[in-house]
């Protein structure tokens, strides 16, 4: 059996997927910071409560989205004891070593 294939592309390439992203978040009111590198994540209650940058600037908000890997936010950027109580899912885990035949 033959199906139809459909090819197409985005408009404005994959970054305009980002801008449409950030042009909506701006209408809600959301605030973007960009070539901010971010020194740490602090929580309360299993929540963002405060994110510090490397140049000591710091933001609270009553919602925060990152643009990085997952492991560099809960190993490096997330503190030790909120990465205790991280879903299953999210759990930082190493792995095993392999056996050898």
């Amino acid at each position: 059996m033959e199906k139809d294939l459909v090819m197409g592309h985005i408009v404005g390439g994959m970054g305009a997927i980002t801008q449409a992203m950030a042009q909506c978040a701006r209408y809600r009111n959301a605030v973007i910071e960009v070539n901010s590198e971010v020194q740490k994540v602090e929580t309360v209650n299993n929540r963002v409560s405060r994110v510090v940058t490397t140049n000591g600037r710091e933001y609270t908000a009553p919602t925060v989205v990152g643009n990085c890997h997952a492991k560099v936010l809960f190993e490096r950027l997330v503190g030790a004891d909120s990465r205790r109580v991280l879903p299953r899912i999210f759990a930082i885990t190493r792995p095993r070593a392999r056996r050898s035949r």
